[in-house]
């Protein structure tokens, strides 16, 4: 009786670790989701300092401006799709692009907000990547769709590549 107490007790520490490293995760990935940066700065601050990170960390020279951002903060869930669509746009760069330069433009106006990503970089033939997945279009695409905004696409071979996510500056499911 009591060896099969102790296994217990031994299987319940196990599931209490692995539990424990699960949670873990949990937070880390939604750190990585929503970094803390955004919370405390708002979008135009936080994306501020991204480019500046993302300068020094890549190699490359980006030019941040932002117009338009008053103390009113942006719904939460702007804030988290745009900066999300940003560093998908950044990672592209890097990885497929040779870019020297990005230029990140992000603007307020009445009711929407224009993130703008364009680098100096080879380009690409936009009807060869229509369905975009390597490219991590896809889920910029579905971000801009899931608020109700737009993403256009500019490219050609030589020629860089411009990205504009443009969304309604409001929460789309103020009720959920």
């Amino acid at each position: 009786e009591s060896a099969e107490g102790g296994n217990v007790a031994g299987r319940v520490a196990e599931l209490v670790e692995t539990t424990d490293g699960v949670i873990d995760g949990l937070h880390r990935l939604a750190a990585d989701l929503r970094p803390a940066s955004l919370d405390h700065l708002g979008l135009d601050a936080a994306l501020r300092q991204y480019a500046r990170s993302a300068a020094a960390k890549f190699g490359i020279a980006v030019h941040f401006k932002a117009r338009g951002f008053t103390s009113q903060r942006l719904p939460q869930i702007v804030e988290t799709a745009l900066f999300r669509v940003v560093q998908e746009a950044m990672t592209n760069v890097v990885r497929h692009a040779r870019a020297t330069r990005v230029d990140l433009m992000v603007e307020r106006r009445d009711d929407q907000v224009q993130v703008m990503i364009e680098d100096d970089g080879v380009g690409f033939e936009p009807a060869h990547v229509a369905s975009g997945e390597h490219f991590g279009l896809l889920g910029m695409r579905e971000r801009a769709d899931a608020l109700g905004g737009t993403l256009t696409l500019e490219s050609s071979p030589g020629k860089g590549t411009t990205i504009v996510v443009e969304v309604p500056n409001a929460d789309p499911h103020p009720h959920r």
